[in-house]
Order: structure tokens, then C-alpha cells, then sequence
């Protein structure tokens, strides 16, 4: 049985529109998406995607798959030479 479907005891936990609840507990709107992805992206200091999903959410992953629509790639601060040096 894969993972989202067990819940505790074993039942399925699926929820409306067959979609796992693990995702639909995840659902952000478009703007929520884009902050989520500038923050991590400065925070991390890699590339992060705003997406739509196949199934139509919007997402900030740092690998999009081949079923989504990128929507925005948004990149870390560029650090100075200053900065690198200080490292």
C-alpha cells in the first residue's frame, strides 16, 4: 500500500478529488507560492520555482516536474565579492 494511503491504523486517507491529504493540506494560493520561494531561495541560496501543478495548485519546488507550468524561477541574492571573501 503506498504511503498516503495509510493513515493510522491502515486507512486510506484520500481526500476530495482523489487527491492524497499530505497535498491537499499544502494548497497555497499563487502569491503565497512566490514568497515561499523568494524565502527559501535566500535563505538556501539556490534556485527555487513557482509552479502550477498538473492538478492546478500552485507550488514552490526546487525541481519542477514535467507536468507543471513554471510560473517564475526566482534565484538567490547575488552575493558581492566582499561577501565571498568574508566566507
Amino acid at each position: 500500500m503506498p504511503l498516503w494511503a495509510q493513515g493510522t491504523a491502515g486507512a486510506k486517507t484520500r481526500w476530495q478529488g482523489d487527491v492524497p491529504l499530505c497535498e491537499a493540506r499544502r494548497s497555497m494560493t499563487e502569491e503565497t507560492a512566490r514568497r515561499t520561494a523568494k524565502m527559501l531561495a535566500r535563505g538556501m541560496g539556490i534556485t527555487f520555482y513557482v509552479v502550477r501543478s498538473r492538478y492546478g495548485r500552485f507550488l514552490a519546488v526546487q525541481v519542477p516536474s514535467d507536468g507543471c507550468q513554471i510560473l517564475e524561477t526566482i534565484r538567490p541574492p547575488t552575493k558581492s565579492a566582499n561577501d565571498r571573501l568574508a566566507a
